[in-house]
């Protein structure tokens, strides 16, 4: 593998040994380019650019070497390795960055409503407490899809259909009495002649 410090977060690159070197071979690159870059060894305009470089040696074999750093930057790169020595060792467990850590991680943080926990800690709370997160969440109200809203047309459906033959009904009866009226007055009118 070609040595370069184009990228300096591809520590492999930075020090020229390909990605499953063992420690010996992250060790003889590491002195060969110490050796080269060191700001003792050159003096001159040159010495703040073999400053940098060193500098970024010198991290490349600090992680390379020592065998948990390797496997977190082999798993999660530069920003793992910044989140494992941001903390203290002991502060920070093994288990979080573990395969299975992640997605166990993100199953907790949806039952638990994003981690407030309100009530038992689960869905259910969280839909009834504070509507999924204060409404943010909340699913949206549409009639169409919402079988509260089918259950109210329902209803509004069949009162209206009440309605019209309730009216039917006494329109109907209205007219009979009316047709009797007639008959009665009819009847009367044919009697009295």
């Amino acid at each position: 593998m070609e040595q370069s410090f184009e990228d300096p977060s591809n520590l492999y690159k930075v020090l020229g040994v390909p990605r499953n070197a063992d420690d010996e071979t992250i060790k003889k690159a590491y002195r060969k380019l110490a050796l080269k870059h060191h700001p003792d060894r050159n003096h001159g305009t040159d010495n703040s650019s073999h400053m940098e470089k060193f500098q970024i040696i010198n991290t490349a074999h600090k992680i390379l070497s020592d065998k948990g750093k390797r496997r977190i930057y082999d798993a999660y790169g530069m920003k793992g390795i910044q989140l494992w020595e941001g903390h203290n060792a002991d502060s920070l467990p093994d288990f979080v960055f573990k395969k299975w850590f992640k997605p166990v991680f993100y199953t907790i943080f949806l039952l638990s409503c994003c981690f407030c926990f309100c009530c038992c800690g689960c869905l259910c709370c969280c839909g009834f407490c504070c509507n999924f997160c204060c409404g943010k969440y909340a699913p949206k109200e549409d009639c169409e899809y919402n079988s509260e809203c089918d259950l109210e047309r329902n209803d509004e459906e069949n009162v209206t259909q009440r309605e019209n033959v309730s009216e039917t009904q006494s329109y109907n009866t209205t007219e009979k009495v009316e047709n009797e009226k007639d008959k009665k007055e009819d009847t009367s009118k044919t009697n009295d002649i």
